[in-house]
C-alpha cells in the first residue's frame, strides 16, 4: 500500500468546504469547456483521485483530448507539466534520468529525465503517454516516482511531494506485436483507471468549431484557477474527510471489496500449510450468483482497492462541498477504483467485464449492512 500519513481528526468548517468546492468548480468548469469536450464524469474522477492524492491510468484510444486535458488541468493550479512518451525502445534512464560523469569535478552529477523534471524545474503533474507500448523494465522505473513520490539515483533521493501522475494506455495495440500490458502490480500504483471514449456527435461538432475558429488548445493563454499551494490544501482537505469517515463508511467499503474477493487463503496443520477457501461471506452476499461469479474471478481486490475507494469517495465529497463521504461517493467510486483490480479467469473474460461485476457487487451489497 501507498505510505499514509496519519491526520488527525480536525473540524473543518462549511465555508472552508464550500470554498473549496468554488475553486474546484471553477477549475472543472476551465477544463471541460477550454481542456476537453464532453467528459464531465471523466474529469470529476480525475480532480476526485488527484485531491485523494492518488495517480490515475485512463484506456482509450488516442485523440480523446487526455493529454490537452492534463495540460489544462496544470494550467489551472500555475504547476509544472511533465510528459514522456513510452515507446517501445525507452530505457528506464530515458524516463527518470542517469548519473553523468563529468570530467571537471571528476565525479558523477545527477542528470535527471523528463519524468522528473521539465526545463529545470521538478514535475507537479506527469503525463506517462501509452505506457503499454515500453518495456515492463522501462515501466517498474516509475514505481518508485509513483508509489513513494521520490526518486533515488546514485545515493541521492529527491521528494516530490506534489506529484500526481497520468499515464495512458492503448487498447487498440493492447494485443498486438511490441506492447507489453502493464503488470498488476504497476496498475494497482493507480487510484483510479478510467475510460476514454469518442465523445457525441453534439461535443465532436462543438470542437471542430472551436477549431475551425482558432479558439481551442490555446492551454497556454488559460489564466490559472489557483495557486498550486491552495490546491495543495485543498488535497489536504480530501485526506481530512477520509480521517474524518465513519465506521459505517469504513464497514460498507470494506464490505464491497470483499465481495470481489471469491476465496481465502487459510493456514492448516503444524507446518502451516496454505490452501484456498471459499470465502463465505461471498458466498452469502451473492447467494445464487456466487458460483458463477466465483468461477469468474481468479483475484479480488486486494487491500490498497480499499484504501484509495475511502480517498478517491473524500475526494468527491471535497468536490461536492461537504465534509461527509454519502453511499453514492462510495458507489461513484468504485467503478474506477475496483475496475483495474479484479483479475478474472479465462472464462471468465468471457462471461463478464468488470464492471459487471462491480455492478453485481454494488447490488448485493447493502449500505446498512455494518
Amino acid at each position: 500500500m501507498s505510505n499514509l500519513i496519519e491526520v488527525p481528526k480536525m473540524i473543518i468548517t462549511p465555508a472552508e468546504y464550500a470554498s473549496a468546492k468554488a475553486k474546484m468548480d471553477r477549475m472543472a468548469a476551465v477544463v471541460n469547456n477550454k481542456g476537453v469536450l464532453g467528459m464531465p464524469d471523466n474529469v470529476r474522477m480525475i480532480l476526485a483521485s488527484f485531491i485523494g492524492g492518488g495517480h490515475v491510468i485512463a484506456s482509450g484510444v488516442p485523440g480523446t483530448g487526455k493529454t490537452i486535458m492534463m495540460r489544462t488541468i496544470t494550467q489551472c493550479v500555475s504547476a509544472v507539466f511533465g510528459r514522456v512518451t513510452c515507446v517501445a525502445d525507452a530505457r528506464p534512464s530515458d524516463l527518470i534520468g542517469s548519473p553523468i560523469y563529468n570530467r571537471a569535478t571528476m565525479t558523477f552529477d545527477n542528470v535527471y529525465g523528463p519524468a522528473v523534471m521539465t526545463k529545470g524545474k521538478y514535475n507537479n503533474f506527469l503525463l506517462a503517454d501509452e505506457m503499454n507500448r515500453t518495456p515492463a523494465k522501462t515501466q517498474a522505473s516509475l514505481l518508485e516516482l509513483l508509489e513513494e513520490r521520490q526518486v533515488t539515483m546514485n545515493g541521492e533521493t529527491i521528494l516530490m511531494k506534489l506529484l500526481f501522475g497520468f499515464a495512458t494506455i492503448n487498447p487498440v495495440e493492447e494485443g498486438g506485436t511490441g506492447v507489453y500490458p502493464l503488470s498488476e502490480a504497476l496498475i494497482d500504483r493507480f487510484a483510479c483507471k478510467l475510460i476514454f471514449d469518442y465523445v457525441s456527435q453534439k461535443d465532436a461538432r462543438r470542437v471542430l468549431r472551436l477549431l475551425a475558429d482558432c479558439k481551442f488548445d490555446q492551454v497556454s493563454l488559460i489564466t490559472p484557477v489557483m495557486e498550486l499551494a491552495e490546491f495543495a490544501e485543498i488535497c489536504q482537505l480530501g485526506l481530512q474527510v477520509a480521517a474524518n469517515a465513519n465506521d459505517g463508511t469504513i464497514a460498507y467499503i470494506n464490505n464491497i471489496v470483499e465481495a470481489t474477493r471469491p476465496r481465502r487463503s487459510v493456514t492448516e496443520g503444524r507446518k502451516g500449510r496454505k490452501s484456498e477457501k471459499p470465502n463465505p461471506y461471498f458466498a452469502e452476499v451473492h447467494g445464487a450468483n456466487a458460483k458463477k461469479l466465483s468461477d469468474a474471478i481468479q483475484f479480488g481486490a486486494s487491500l490498497r482497492a480499499e484504501e484509495w475507494l475511502l480517498r478517491v469517495a473524500a475526494g468527491l465529497a471535497v468536490l461536492d462541498g461537504t465534509g461527509q463521504i454519502t453511499t453514492d461517493h462510495i458507489q461513484e467510486a468504485a467503478f474506477p477504483v475496483l475496475r483495474g483490480r479484479i483479475i478474472r479467469t479465462g472464462g471468465g473474460y468471457q462471461e463478464f467485464t468488470n464492471d459487471d461485476i462491480i455492478d453485481m457487487v454494488l447490488d448485493n451489497v447493502s449500505p446498512d449492512r455494518l
